[in-house]
């Protein structure tokens, strides 16, 4: 860890290890999310960032009237069965939504919203479905989103270039990064 960082023990990190905070611009905190994790904030001055998404989806959960906020970086669809106990949820689609918006609820929420980046398709094999596994990653959270009632307001996924997102807690704005230079706003 570097000095300009500092650990955040005080969010829920499901797997642990992966999020470190660094001071940003205005005295804001910038809380890194690594692959598989997941991190709840309820303070106005985080703004939650993945840097690095292919196939995976980074997927923010808010509550535009208190500031509440969750992002995951989903690297898998389906956890196949296993559970919590065993994995870490955030690292799949299926239980990385359920696990965000149990937090999500257990912390107050009440209008939870969502938008979600990432999925691109970076292997050239169009023919198998088995491998487009940015495209399965966004489908799954579109399902799981549907399942507990969390309607997906913003996204920009597919393609065949990665992005990298910040979202701030305090207003819900999401601003994904092309790696070519591109840069959108949800």
């Amino acid at each position: 860890m570097s000095a300009g960082e500092r650990k955040r023990p005080d969010r829920p990190v499901p797997g642990g290890g992966s999020l470190f905070a660094a001071e940003g611009e205005k005295g804001l905190a910038l809380l890194y999310v690594g692959m598989g994790k997941g991190v709840v904030s309820s303070s106005r001055e985080d703004i939650l960032c993945i840097h690095g998404l292919g196939s995976c989806v980074g997927l923010a959960l808010y509550d535009p009237r208190v500031p509440l906020a969750c992002l995951c970086h989903i690297v898998l669809p389906e956890a196949n069965g296993r559970r919590d106990g065993e994995i870490n949820p955030a690292k799949y689609a299926d239980l990385g939504v359920e696990w965000a918006v149990g937090e999500m609820r257990r912390l107050g929420a009440r209008d939870i919203q969502a938008k979600m980046a990432g999925g691109a398709n970076l292997l050239p094999f169009p023919s198998s479905s088995l491998l487009r596994v940015g495209e399965r990653n966004v489908e799954a959270v579109r399902r799981a989103l549907l399942r507990f009632g969390v309607p997906l307001l913003g996204e920009d996924v597919g393609g065949a270039e990665g992005r990298s997102i910040t979202f701030r807690v305090a207003d819900g704005r999401m601003e994904v990064r092309w790696t070519g230079g591109r840069v959108v706003v949800l």
